[in-house]
């Protein structure tokens, strides 16, 4: 992450952190890459700092969700509690707090913005601004690739109009043409009728790679249908089918779990 703030300071123009890549004047990391923190652990030296006086945060950014170690996503109660414990920190501090988080594998179009994030609906109903930012299907300019960024319903004033967007690593630039004004989002992952057994099998490891990498374990079957954003019928069907993934009820446990074919 610092690194890439470096890349973005030299891009946009903007003072670069030292040498080895550490920290900006304004810019503190916390890099958990490797070693999940506990959000517990988290609030209480964040807080402690500021009380200290040797912090005075204006903006805390957690990236992403799954490296706060803070539970079961398709938990709303391990969700709502989490939740609380981040805005406890944005009052405690007095600093605005954004997280971030992924959507389900497939065309999230048809949803509204605050039902998008994977997992339970606590997320978009807790935020005060709930923001999505997707890839469009539109023709690569170049190195450019097309998104738009979101709003969905705000607690405290006016929804904000979308943004189109170029991306060109590392930097966003708005679309100030139209050009992309009548693009739609693409469909980069979901199921559809007629996917073929070898798109399945795509797909199944797209999403199980996603799911054990943010939980360390293997995914129930719900948890992969939440992912994959398709109907559960289908994602037993590709399981059956599969020559890499199979269904599998671990001892003690009520819930159906997928893992890879050894």
């Amino acid at each position: 992450m610092a690194q890439r703030a470096w890349q973005m300071c030299e891009a946009l123009g903007y003072p670069t952190p030292d040498q080895e890549g550490n920290q900006c004047e304004n810019l503190l990391f916390l890099n958990l890459r490797g070693n999940s923190g506990q959000l517990n652990q988290i609030e209480k030296s964040l807080i402690l700092l500021c009380e200290r006086g040797s912090l005075e945060p204006s903006l805390i950014v957690a990236d992403s969700y799954y490296m706060l170690g803070l539970g079961n996503e398709n938990d709303a109660t391990q969700i709502t509690q989490s939740l609380l414990k981040l805005g406890r920190i944005a009052e405690e501090t007095g600093a605005g707090v954004i997280l971030t988080h992924h959507t389900p594998k497939g065309d999230q179009s048809s949803r509204s913005i605050n039902d998008r994030a994977s997992g339970s609906g606590a997320f978009g109903r807790y935020v005060d601004v709930c923001a999505y930012l997707g890839m469009l299907d539109f023709p690569q300019d170049g190195n450019k690739k097309a998104c738009r960024l979101e709003y969905g319903k705000t607690r405290h004033e006016a929804t904000p109009p979308p943004v189109n967007l170029w991306f060109e690593y590392p930097r966003h630039e708005m679309d100030t043409t139209g050009t992309l004004e009548s693009a739609r989002y693409a469909e980069n992952g979901g199921v559809r009728h007629g996917t073929t057994q070898s798109d399945a099998e795509r797909k199944l490891a797209v999403a199980y790679t996603a799911l054990f990498d943010a939980n360390g374990k293997d995914p129930t079957l719900d948890e992969l249908v939440g992912e994959m954003g398709v109907p559960k019928s289908t994602v037993e069907r590709w399981i059956t089918q599969s020559s890499g993934y199979e269904r599998y009820k671990p001892d003690g446990e009520r819930a159906h779990r997928v893992r890879p074919i050894s």
